[in-house]
């Protein structure tokens, strides 16, 4: 199967975009050959985050990059599932959310304790911990972990990535998926329809290409001084 990333959902109301992103994500679980679906406002290798303290047992906890996320992301991206379970969809809406936990961050959170179902707050919001996922460089082979905290999406993000997991050409694929983005949400821009193949191209080509030519330039000095 593929993995596509289905990038930039964008509207300008976040108490709509809080509505939009699940009942898209619903929609499209729906459609013949799509495996997995779901959302994050910052998906690998495309960056953006943002980064805050969370409170554990009455103590900050500084530089954690937060995520949003919408049920679904975990299996879609293929993330491996360390301890605990994933989030279903409907108690994302409980009055104290689940949150998903990457190694780094349980380590930095909860230190050599179990962080599952342990409480802590972002903000004026109280979370538990339900699920832990390994770490992943998030911005390229060459980038850092990071300890990140992923949440159900509130009313804060306009801006989402759609991912998902298929076994159906992605051009035959794509005219459905804009229709239904565009169905559910009429002033939505679907931005970028790209598997995700390209996605991790573009972030080792530069790299590759530096190597290339300081390889092509080495050989041309061993010939110069012969």
């Amino acid at each position: 199967s593929k993995a596509t990333l289905y990038n930039h959902f964008r509207t300008k109301d976040e108490e709509v975009a809080a509505r939009y992103y699940p009942a898209l994500v619903e929609a499209l679980r729906q459609l013949p050959g799509i495996d997995e679906v779901g959302a994050v406002d910052s998906a690998p290798l495309v960056g953006g985050s943002s980064v805050s303290s969370a409170i554990v047992d009455g103590q900050p906890i500084p530089m954690l990059t937060l995520r949003s996320f919408v049920a679904g992301y975990f299996e879609a991206i293929g993330f491996r599932l360390e301890q605990g379970r994933l989030p279903a969809p409907a108690e994302t809406r409980s009055a104290v959310p689940p949150a998903v936990v990457n190694e780094s961050a349980a380590r930095k959170m909860f230190g050599r304790g179990s962080p599952l179902g342990r409480p802590f707050r972002i903000g004026k919001n109280t979370y538990h911990v339900v699920g832990v996922v390994n770490d992943v460089r998030h911005y390229g082979p060459l980038g850092r972990v990071e300890p990140e905290v992923y949440m159900p999406l509130g009313a804060t993000a306009v801006r989402m990535h759609v991912v998902l997991r298929s076994s159906v050409d992605l051009a035959a694929l794509a005219p459905q998926l804009r229709r239904i983005a565009q169905e559910i949400g009429p002033r939505v821009i679907v931005n970028r329809i790209r598997p995700a193949s390209d996605w991790l191209y573009d972030k080792v080509a530069t790299p590759r290409r530096r190597t290339v030519l300081l390889s092509e330039l080495g050989g041309l000095g061993f010939l110069l001084a012969l």
